[in-house]
């Protein structure tokens, strides 16, 4: 696992972001790199995290808060892995799985690997039909190999919380085709599930913000899922 770029990011709550990479580390004690992003949350919710000192970690402070999509985009400019993979700080490990999601990403006709899929009902009925899906990846663990990340511009932060994530798995399909992602199923993760954004004051706003960007952009329907 040499290989692999672990990036988790945060906004407060490093009480998440240690249970998380402390269980990752537990069961996968060889990883390479793991990159958090703070995202100017500020010095009392990055020192718990710097006292840890987990080997082989490094934490990225930012001092203003730019949103988790930003975030990975910072964090992916400063990883030294070949594969990258995007974890929420809300996911706790009860087993070995990096090795079975990125396992896939050898075949150069595999661009994304992700733990899960979820219906695509923010994409438009003629979209589903040309690119023959019906489904996503979820976005709270996925992967990807780093040339196709950069080949794809990373992510697009003016989607700064939500669908980021199907917007770069919208252009992975477009640009390299039906089979490019792929689901690597029952994998010993626990997502603890929105954890990081419940208290959020501006969850459902920015929500609705990022949502109309996403189909301005891809020109869809109204997404018929809510947050």
């Amino acid at each position: 696992m040499d290989k692999t770029t672990i990036i988790i990011a945060q906004f407060g709550r490093s009480d998440l972001t240690l249970n998380c990479v402390r269980s990752l580390t537990e069961h996968h004690p060889h990883l390479a790199e793991i990159l958090i992003v703070d995202d100017g949350s500020g010095s009392p919710d990055v020192a718990p995290l710097q006292s840890a000192q987990i080997e082989r970690c490094t934490i990225l402070s930012r001092p203003v808060r730019s949103g988790v999509t930003s975030s990975w985009n910072f964090a992916a400019r400063f990883a030294r892995g070949q594969m990258l993979v995007f974890l929420n700080n809300d996911v706790i490990t009860t087993g070995l799985w990096c090795d079975s999601l990125i396992d896939p990403l050898a075949d150069n006709s595999c661009v994304m690997t992700g733990v899960e899929r979820r219906p695509a009902v923010e994409l438009s009925d003629s979209i589903r039909e040309a690119w023959k899906i019906d489904s996503l990846l979820s976005g709270w663990c996925f992967a990807i190999r780093r040339e196709f990340f950069a080949q794809l511009n990373g992510f697009d932060e003016k989607l700064q919380l939500y669908f980021s994530d199907t917007d770069l798995q919208c252009r992975c399909l477009a640009q390299f085709g039906h089979g490019a992602i792929r689901t690597v199923e029952n994998l010993p993760l626990q997502h603890l599930g929105q954890q990081t954004t419940k208290d959020l004051p501006t969850r459902s706003q920015q929500w609705n913000d990022d949502r109309n960007h996403f189909e301005r952009k891809w020109n869809c329907s109204p997404s018929k899922s809510s947050s």
